[in-house]
């Protein structure tokens, strides 16, 4: 996703967070809904983006240990 462009589709800023497990190393990119996002690389193809999510996992889907969780900086275009 480093290298994309996002526009979302309704008027809604999207969440992005990066999780992480500290025990397994397990890691993945999550958008909080609603995930009405349009994402196309920097080279013009379609990226279907991060996984869309209602809520953020609070332990880690490999080891069960409890995750860490950073909300990503991004920037919109309209």
């Amino acid at each position: 996703m480093a290298d994309s462009i996002i526009r979302p589709l309704s008027g809604k800023n999207p969440e992005f967070y990066g999780m992480s497990c500290p025990e397994c190393g397990w890691r993945e990119t999550l958008e909080l809904d609603p995930c009405e996002m349009y994402v196309i690389t920097l080279d013009g193809e379609p990226d279907p983006g991060p996984k869309c999510v209602t809520e953020l996992p609070e332990t880690c889907p490999k080891c069960q240990a409890r995750l860490k969780k950073k909300k990503l900086p991004i920037t919109v275009f309209n």
